[in-house]
């Protein structure tokens, strides 16, 4: 039987007579063939998808003589003249460049290559230093080797991939041999091929390819990506020349992202308007992987096209609000940045209006030095030398592994931000004590200051930081007014509350404050006024559902204790502005920043951790320095432990079969004991408790009064149990090896299965799902189709996992509590017994 294909040349032939030996197949896969290798991270290494390193070259090192000078920032790549072709004999433009008798060789260049290989940062660095000095010599080399034949081999594998499906069974068979044959370069293709072919058959062939393929071996090809990504790299300290531009874009159709985001970069350094309309057009392709790194480039890519087309992008509000806001900063470092930044102060997000209202001067104070902590616990110290689009520069860089330190001989050093952590100045003191007022606000942000009013509508507080704030109070958590508040906890969904030093709390309305104390309301409708001396806190009425902030922001930690969570939008080595959504814009000295922490999520960090250690019987907290601030023993069998709004702790005894309320006297406020070994307990908005009955096998919900008011109890092992926004239960079942979220009905509305022992599940922001499984001694984070997005391996019998506002991942082990960090790199650690229940508030 023939299998016709359309085709857009309108053949229905089994070999389409309008473009040759290629099916209509082939427009979709070249436009898929981008985004075909999107899941391929797992196979970079972690150096390599850090490191983007760029330099100005030494003032020695000269250009081949037939090629230009690189083109400034802000202009156009110089175009060549008539004196400096190519003579006719050489290559034609589309193809390699041709080496001079003096110029290294493949051979040659390989040889100077195996540093990039090794992961070790050191070597990595040296390496590329070697090439740049060497660049008059190395340039043909590295052109050919960039260049390739990206485009011809993509050519190749569509055409054999489209043969598995031909009439003929000895093209298929063919077909088959010919990708094997190809090896491990061409894996990641023909492996989403055998996923999402039409053809049974096609998806059967393509699968028994990859099987053969990874039985071979792909040691070669894994070589070869190393050595190719690490010239990615050099390209940004290389010379520009038409022919480096040439290749690099020849290189854009490579099936390995991260050359093909490297040389996104390096275009973004070297390009011009042709190159940008490249990039365009690369960027509306159907699948890209590569937006954000495309935008950054064109931002500060030399001529207008790239330039008008970001301006553009932002006038009409399609870009989300944190990429948006560096694409703003980026623009606004060229040297027509003000004139630019003019055009978007009307700008439809309110962020990149105040980014580009911004008034910006660039520093000359000295650079401070900073430290950043590398994946191989390499660690980099340096001058600030601020941002260029998407990086951090450093200069004067030193490598520093143990005790010995290295200064590596070029001026600057670049690290993309969506791969760095954040930074530390080295020289920075740590925050002195706070003796003022501070002001939480439900973004995260924590300011610090004198209060000037409250009313039923804002709240005024006079700032070193944003001056004069005049901030809704419903952005506003609370106020800790006596320096000894160590923590704001309390806050109601029904009602305002006033902690008063005595740690008694008034539970109604906070009205007005004046000179002669707060006004109050009671709950009874009573009014009174409240001397300001004998509060310690306010803590205003919270929404019964928080809004989720689904931005990232970059943490700054300043000297005087304030911590501002917004968007960068102007930086340099002396100064930083920031917008903070919802709070307004300010700009800081850089000598005044203590840290700076990138890719946060919405949300205030109290900096608590409460940990139930079973095997010691008790429960401790530490504060942010890891320090043992607050203990109960003799907690017989505690596997569950939660701070409540009124910093009582709801504490669930497996061992004693019981759920208590106690306050941090160890006082019992409350107590259920009907049950059967409880794993876990929450108190819900309402009031009621939710508890995991596991030997009872049942899920409760039991009011204040101590009465059932609800349960599920249909073939369940319950280990742990959360109520959702949405009034679903979320409950991981170890009888069945499950996570099930059943509605109040108790119906089964989602689920996941084959999940040994899963001991924990908690519903993100984002809607995926992250599990504790003991059995498997990871947590995995999986997407509402259960497809995993995130995993830790090798923890050690894992009970309990939670994701933090700061996107890093905090885990409860037999041994210790363990934070990682979003590449999963651990970050924390505090040793205890057997953690089977931590959290952090």
């Amino acid at each position: 039987m023939t299998t016709k294909l359309s085709c857009l040349c309108s053949s229905a032939e089994a070999r389409c007579t309008g473009c040759g030996a290629f099916r209509c197949a082939k427009v979709q896969r070249q436009a898929l063939g981008r985004a075909r290798v999107a899941t391929a991270g797992s196979l970079i290494p972690v150096l390599t998808a850090l490191l983007v390193w760029t330099a100005q070259p030494a003032a020695a090192q000269a250009t081949e003589k037939a090629d230009p000078p690189p083109a400034k920032q802000g202009e156009s790549t110089p175009k060549p003249g008539p004196a400096k072709e190519q003579p006719k004999q050489d290559k034609p433009d589309d193809s390699p460049t041709t080496a001079k008798p003096s110029d290294w060789g493949a051979e040659e260049l390989d040889r100077h290559l195996k540093g990039f290989k090794d992961g070790d940062t050191l070597t990595y660095l040296q390496t590329l230093r070697t090439l740049v000095e060497k660049q008059k010599l190395a340039a043909t080399a590295i052109y050919n080797r960039i260049h390739g034949n990206h485009a011809e081999y993509l050519l190749r594998v569509e055409k054999l991939l489209d043969e598995l499906t031909d009439e003929r069974w000895e093209v298929r068979e063919r077909a088959e041999k010919d990708l094997i044959s190809i090896g491990a370069k061409a894996r990641l293709l023909i492996q989403q091929h055998a996923k999402s072919a039409p053809t049974i058959e096609e998806r059967i062939r393509a699968a028994r390819a990859v099987t053969a393929i990874d039985l071979a071996g792909d040691d070669k090809e894994k070589l070869e990506r190393m050595y190719l990504r690490g010239l990615a790299h050099t390209a940004l300290y290389l010379d520009g020349s038409p022919k480096l531009v040439k290749a690099l874009a020849s290189a854009l159709q490579h099936t390995d992202p991260l050359v093909v985001d490297h040389c996104i970069r390096a275009l973004g350094r070297h390009g011009g308007d042709d190159e940008a309309k490249r990039l365009i057009k690369f960027l509306t392709t159907e699948g890209t992987s590569h937006g954000d790194t495309v935008r950054a480039a064109l931002a500060v890519m030399g001529g207008t096209v790239g330039r008008d087309y970001v301006v553009e992008q932002l006038r009409t509000g399609k870009i989300q609000e944190t990429e948006a806001v560096l694409l703003c900063r980026a623009l606004r470092e060229r040297k027509d940045g003000e004139e630019v930044a003019s055009k978007l102060t009307a700008a439809p997000n309110a962020a990149v209006a105040t980014a580009a209202r911004t008034r910006w001067e660039s520093s000359s104070d000295a650079p401070r030095t900073v430290r950043i902590a590398l994946p191989d616990q390499t660690t980099v110290e340096g001058k600030f030398a601020g941002y260029l689009g998407d990086t951090l520069r450093i200069a004067q860089p030193v490598v520093v592994k143990g005790k010995n330190k290295t200064p590596i001989s070029m001026p600057e050093l670049r690290f993309p931000l969506n791969r760095c952590d954040g930074i530390k100045f080295v020289e920075a003191k740590p925050a002195a004590k706070v003796e003022r007022c501070r002001m939480f606000l439900v973004q995260g942000t924590l300011v610090t200051g004198e209060l000037r009013t409250v009313t039923p509508n804002k709240v005024v507080l006079g700032t070193d930081t944003f001056g004069d704030m005049q901030i809704d109070r419903a952005q506003v958590q609370g106020l800790a007014i006596d320096p000894k508040l160590d923590r704001l906890l309390g806050a109601s969904n029904k009602a305002d509350k006033v902690r008063l030093k005595s740690n008694k709390f008034l539970v109604g309305k906070i009205l007005t404050l004046e000179e002669q104390g707060l006004g109050f309301e009671d709950e009874a409708g009573k009014r009174q006024t409240i001397p300001l001396k004998d509060i310690a806190g306010m803590l205003f009425k919270r929404p019964l559902t928080a809004n989720v902030d689904s931005r990232t922001y970059t943490r700054v930690m300043l000297g005087n204790g304030d911590r501002v969570l917004g968007h960068v939008s102007a930086i340099d080595g002396g100064h930083l502005s920031v917008v903070a959504p919802g709070v307004g814009s300010t700009t800081v000295p850089i000598a005044k920043v203590v840290e700076m922490e990138f890719g946060m999520g919405g949300g205030a960090m109290w900096g608590f951790t409460l940990v139930a250690d079973y095997s010691d019987n008790r429960i401790i907290e530490f504060d942010d320095q890891g320090r043992e601030v607050f203990t109960i023993e003799e907690i017989f069998g505690v596997w569950d432990v939660e701070c409540l709004d009124n910093g009582n702790l709801l504490i669930t005894e497996f061992s004693v079969n019981r759920v208590s309320e106690v306050t941090r006297e160890n006082k019992v406020v409350w107590q259920f004991d009907d049950l059967k070994n409880p794993y876990d307990a929450d108190r819900l908005p309402n009031g009621n408790t939710l508890i995991a009955d596991t030997f009872g096998r049942r899920v409760i919900e039991v009011d204040p009064k101590g009465k059932i008011v609800w349960k599920y109890d249909k073939d369940i092992h319950p280990y742990d149990v959360d109520r959702l926004p949405n009034g679903n239960t979320l409950i991981a079942d170890t009888l069945q090896d499950r996570v099930i979220e059943v509605d109040p009905k108790g119906k089964i509305v989602w689920q996941i299965t084959n999940v040994p022992n899963v001991h924990d599940a908690d519903r993100l922001p984002n809607g995926n799902t992250l599990l504790t499984i003991r059995m498997l001694n990871e947590v995995r984070e999986v997407d509402p189709t259960g497809k995993t997005v995130f995993v830790l391996k090798d923890l050690s019998s894992p009970s309990d996992a939670d994701r933090l506002p700061n996107g890093n991942t905090l885990v409860a082990e037999n041994g210790f509590v363990r934070e990682f960090d979003r590449h999963g790199k651990e970050v924390w650690r505090k040793a205890v017994t057997w953690a089977v229940e931590v959290n952090r508030y």
